[in-house]
């Protein structure tokens, strides 16, 4: 990200990856597509800051490197240690917003879902354990709630995937800016797609409260009733099959850093994926603790992880 001081004003240029093909269709479209979401909730009324579009699209290419130039905006994100119970509420309105405007973007990419089967979630623990890596007990423990988990999987997908919205698709603390004044500003769109706005309500209530380090229950609460008090719609035959969704997404990214720590070899080093591993299992573990009580979700699978 580049900062440029011109005689028209100042400007943020973000430069794409040289491993990014920014001269391919797909490329150009998935870029072109987003910035035209960002602005479309800009003129929708959310305070989403989109590039600047020129010669008929937003992606500009120039010596190969691909750049989308911004407005400058005197704001920054907040640490996770900075976040309170009003952030999240003015964020829950924002979401709420963003679901109620129903965009129509029919070509923009649908959400997809990672898991992981049953199979290689075993295959994975036992692998682990041949290798004595030093988590391979806990892992071993758990495998009757992550199996559960993942049978979970294609029921929950299947009923998130009959209401889908335009939405940002990443709205966690560090895609939201502040200005000196504490409004928000909503960045970086890249992952803007078509999605269930129940699944995604539930990561957001759970990333702005703090489930991934402290999770503070009481913010939870708020940012489900700031969406709601904002007009959002909670579907309650979703919320199950979010939450099982939800316990998905983290097992398969426990089960993805399993993977990467086995694939180091004994002469890699291994320390930060033992520390995701970690990470995942104690946010799994706090997400299992507290989220059914306040979904009402009756012996949820996978009831607890036991870390």
């Amino acid at each position: 990200m580049w900062r440029l001081d011109t005689d028209r004003g100042r400007y943020a240029i973000k430069q794409l990856s040289p491993k990014a093909d920014q001269d391919s269709e797909a490329t150009r479209h998935h870029y072109d597509s987003t910035e035209a979401v960002a602005a479309a909730f800009a003129a929708g009324g959310l305070p989403a800051v989109h590039a600047l579009a020129a010669d008929g699209g937003y992606l500009q290419s120039i010596d190969g490197i691909g750049y989308l130039v911004y407005p400058w905006c005197d704001a920054k994100a907040l640490g996770q240690e900075q976040l309170t119970g009003q952030h999240a509420e003015v964020v829950a309105g924002l979401l709420a917003k963003m679901h109620g405007l129903d965009l129509d973007f029919p070509d923009l990419q649908r959400h997809i879902f990672d898991t992981h089967t049953g199979e290689n979630i075993r295959l994975l623990v036992y692998v682990a354990a041949d290798a004595n890596a030093p988590f391979a007990e806990t892992l071993q423990k758990c495998l009757p709630s992550f199996l559960e988990i993942a049978e979970a999987q294609g029921a929950a997908q299947q009923q998130l995937a009959h209401r889908l919205v335009v939405s940002h698709g990443d709205l966690d603390h560090k895609n939201v800016l502040w200005d000196e004044s504490g409004a928000p500003l909503i960045i970086d769109w890249e992952s803007a797609r078509r999605l269930n706005p129940i699944h995604e309500g539930l990561l957001e209530a759970l990333s702005w409260s703090g489930a991934e380090w402290r999770f503070e229950p009481a913010i939870f609460d708020q940012f489900v009733v700031a969406y709601r008090q904002a007009g959002g719609v909670i579907d309650r035959e979703d919320t199950t099959p979010a939450y099982h969704r939800v316990l998905g997404d983290w097992v398969f990214w426990l089960m993805h850093h399993v993977g990467r720590y086995l694939e180091e070899g004994l002469t890699g080093d291994r320390t930060s994926q033992e520390r995701q591993i970690a990470f995942s299992l104690a946010t799994l573990q706090r997400i299992m603790d507290h989220i059914p009580a306040f979904l009402n979700v009756t012996n949820p699978p996978g009831a607890s992880v036991d870390v």
